[in-house]
This record gives C-alpha cells, sequence and structure tokens, in this order.
C-alpha cells in the first residue's frame, strides 16, 4: 500500500508540474497578445509567410482566367474579409481545405474534373509561390512540366536540339 501511496504522489506532482508549466506558458502567450495589441498589431502569434500581403499576391495569381467563376466573384465580393479570415486560419493552423467542384468537361474528350474551391485555389498559389523557388533550384535543367518559361512546346524544340 505505501509503495502505491508514493507511485499515486509521483503522479499527482508530475500533473501539477505540467499544470503549472501551463499556466506559465498562458501567462506568456497572454503577455505577448497584449503587447502586440498595445502596439497596434494582431493579437495572435503569425508564421512569417502566411501574411496578408502574400495572400493577396496569390488572389492576384489565382484570378487569372477564373474571373468569371461563381466562385470568384462570390470570394471577391468581400475581398479583404475573405483574405484576412484566411491569414488568421493559416495563422492558428485552423485552415481545413474545402469540398472540390465536381463537372463533366466534353472536349476535347469526355472526363471528369474535381476543381478545388477558390478559396482552395488561393492557397495553393500561396504555397506555390514559396515553395517554387526552393525546388527550382534543385531540378534538372531537362524537366518541363508545370514549371514557369518551361512546357511542352519548350521540351520539343530541347528535344529537336538533341536530335540535331
Amino acid at each position: 500500500m505505501v509503495v502505491y501511496g508514493e507511485r499515486r504522489y509521483e503522479c499527482v506532482e508530475r500533473e501539477l508540474v505540467e499544470w503549472q508549466h501551463e499556466q506559465q506558458q498562458q501567462g506568456h502567450e497572454r503577455q505577448l497578445c497584449s503587447l502586440r495589441q498595445e502596439m497596434g498589431r494582431p493579437s495572435l502569434p503569425k508564421m512569417s509567410y502566411f501574411t496578408f500581403e502574400n495572400l493577396y499576391k496569390a488572389y492576384l495569381d489565382c484570378r487569372k482566367r477564373k474571373t468569371n467563376t461563381l466562385n470568384h466573384l462570390a470570394f471577391t465580393e468581400n475581398l479583404e474579409v475573405n483574405l484576412l479570415n484566411l491569414e488568421k486560419r493559416l495563422q492558428n493552423r485552423t485552415y481545413r481545405p474545402g469540398r472540390s467542384i465536381a463537372f463533366v468537361v466534353r472536349r476535347p474528350k469526355i472526363r471528369e474534373v474535381f476543381a478545388a474551391d477558390f478559396r482552395d485555389r488561393v492557397v495553393h498559389h500561396l504555397l506555390f509561390n514559396y515553395l517554387s523557388p526552393i525546388f527550382e533550384k534543385v531540378f534538372i535543367y531537362d524537366s518541363w512540366a508545370c514549371r514557369k518559361e518551361k512546357g511542352t512546346h519548350q521540351a520539343m524544340l530541347r528535344l529537336q536540339e538533341f536530335a540535331n
């Protein structure tokens, strides 16, 4: 019985230490939040790349060839609010992708397409803008798919160079 009591005491003591540590962390977070509010900054700690400016650049990239879609028009109707909400969710790590939209395309052949919601496409462009410069450095020169200033036509010209 005594051994059980000692083990139980150690367990309770460990829980107390963990609880005190959590309270201390929350206190530091509250102090940080109040300092940010005093300085006129958002109260949430933010990740460096998930900023309104970067989201707006991603939005501009995303809206190319999508200006007449209903999703784009709905997102643009409250653009600032939507971008700020997206920024907050990304910084808090509470962002979850929405449902895709399914439709059938008949040309050049019949196929089923699943398109991401416009809000998710903005996040895709945000991530692409961040990751592209990193990966461009490690890709071989003759990788042609989904890269800026490259594509099937450029790949064909390069192949002709090798053939001659």
